[in-house]
């Protein structure tokens, strides 16, 4: 079995039976309010009468809340993982509706999905092209599947991060000593999705925008970071990290530099400084 697929088979975000509709709403809704900002940047609502595709839904948080608070004509999701495609099926039983649901097992990284071209009217992909061999193939493929005025929102992990410049370079590395031998980056996909997750990148925005561009997706637009409570929490300690000899420059830079709103939250170069950013292509 390949390597990405094992993985997450074994590591499904949220391996459990829901057994009522409350109990996988509620789930939603915690699970949502986790990531400040989520909900605008990353918007379910809005796409009643559409052809849905949800690339890499997991056990179907993307796919519960498409239909619960849209009405697409079509909603299909795909994921490398058979437990995800198995625990999604049983569990969208408890979310009938008129939208037509359809889930498919597809291969890791697969270059071309078995849709025509234009198939789609929205593509959600949420928190997962970062977990990709292949994201320039895959962000293509979505160029191809996207019909013209046609929409994909992406979440990918951001490099200029709390998580990164804090949680990873500071508290992991340096404080608990691990991953020494390693850049804050490399080091970066065993502190997300688990220790042995195979693939995890994180990338600043001009980063993903030339990665996109290059593509197809001419026009992606950045729409915004979004922050954990996590970072939230984290942020709070930043002091000590900034004192620290041992942290590189750059990492202390970007936490010496931070300004806050009125609400507390951190920004660098006037974006929010977490973990989620989130981006935007319409096809013309």
């Amino acid at each position: 079995m390949d390597t990405n697929v094992e993985y997450w088979t074994r590591h499904t975000v949220a391996t459990r039976e829901f057994k009522s509709r409350k109990e996988s709403m509620d789930f939603v809704e915690w699970r949502n309010g986790l990531n400040m900002f989520r909900e605008r940047l990353m918007p379910v609502e809005g796409h009643d009468g559409k052809r849905v595709l949800d690339y890499g839904c997991g056990t179907g948080n993307g796919l519960v809340n498409l239909v619960e608070y849209s009405k697409p004509k079509l909603l299909v999701g795909v994921d490398i993982s058979p437990t995800a495609i198995s625990l999604c099926t049983e569990r969208m039983r408890l979310h009938p509706g008129p939208t037509e649901v359809r889930l498919l097992q597809i291969d890791n990284g697969a270059p071309k999905l078995p849709f025509g071209d234009a198939s789609f009217d929205y593509i959600h992909c949420d928190g997962v092209i970062h977990h990709t061999p292949n994201p320039e193939e895959i962000l293509a493929e979505f160029v191809r599947l996207l019909s013209h005025g046609g929409e994909a929102r992406i979440y990918a992990y951001h490099y200029d991060s709390i998580w990164l410049h804090y949680y990873v370079a500071y508290q992991k590395q340096i404080k608990e000593g691990l991953y020494r031998g390693l850049s804050p980056r490399q080091a970066f996909r065993h502190c997300t999705d688990g220790e042995e997750c195979p693939i995890s990148n994180c990338y600043k925005v001009e980063e993903f925008v030339q990665l996109a561009e290059q593509s197809g997706m001419d026009g992606i637009k950045f729409v915004g970071a979004g922050i954990v409570f996590n970072e939230m929490q984290w942020v709070q300690n930043r002091f000590e990290a900034i004192a620290s000899q041992e942290l590189d420059q750059e990492h202390r830079q970007f936490l010496r530099n931070l300004t806050f709103d009125k609400h507390g939250l951190p920004y660098s170069n006037g974006r929010v400084a977490g973990s989620a950013a989130f981006f935007s292509y319409t096809k013309a």
